[in-house]
């Protein structure tokens, strides 16, 4: 018989902590390096008391690897949702959106480069190989598009794309943040955003080199 268990107020309350301070400790790594995300400033930022921040984690590297397998879990159980026969383009575009849609979430393209800089700003521990750990999260990932793709990605396509997909989406928000109504004249984004004129790069391939 097929269980029918929903998580308590409780027990959700503190899914919520935890997500919160792992997040927080990403994002304290992104603006100010490693020595910004003490585990007071963490818990600060997350509105607990320190000694509630070791209720949950033994130590900062854990929350941030709990920051990036929560993540992880999210854009698999999305993705292994879509419809099948999409663009790989399409489907990533609809994770995206879906974390974009959630009120306590945010965008996947910017959860994943938060990690991968605080990957860097830690490559360092002696706790954890948080590298390693951040590569297999990436390959599980990709794994599950190559599994979507029904083996028209390879493992190693699927890695590479996801990257790649990251890489550009940053791009072009810059592009849309920064450029004045001259500079997106010159980008050739007057008809379309600097986002959709990438993907469709991206799904098109560079056709006129």
């Amino acid at each position: 018989m097929a269980s029918s268990y929903t998580p308590g107020i409780r027990e959700r309350k503190k899914r919520e902590t935890r997500n919160r301070l792992a997040k927080a400790a990403v994002d304290l790594i992104t603006e100010g390096g490693l020595d910004a995300a003490t585990i007071a400033a963490i818990s600060q930022r997350a509105d607990v008391s320190s000694r509630t921040f070791h209720n949950y984690f033994p130590h900062r590297d854990a929350a941030i690897m709990h920051f990036l397998e929560y993540t992880v879990d999210c854009a698999v159980e999305c993705l292994e949702r879509q419809p099948r026969g999409l663009h790989a383009v399409d489907v990533m575009k609809n994770v995206r959106e879906a974390f974009l849609g959630e009120d306590n979430s945010s965008d996947l393209a910017n959860a994943i480069a938060q990690v991968k800089a605080a990957m860097l700003n830690v490559r360092s521990s002696q706790l954890l190989d948080i590298q390693h750990q951040c590569f297999q999260m990436g390959k599980r990932l990709a794994q599950a598009l190559s599994d979507y793709s029904e083996g028209r990605l390879s493992l190693f396509e699927a890695y590479i794309f996801l990257n790649i997909s990251v890489v550009t989406s940053k791009a072009s928000h810059a592009i849309q943040m920064f450029s004045d109504n001259d500079e997106e004249k010159a980008f050739g984004c007057e008809s379309e955003s600097a986002e959709e004129k990438a993907f469709n790069l991206l799904r098109s391939g560079f056709t006129g080199y």
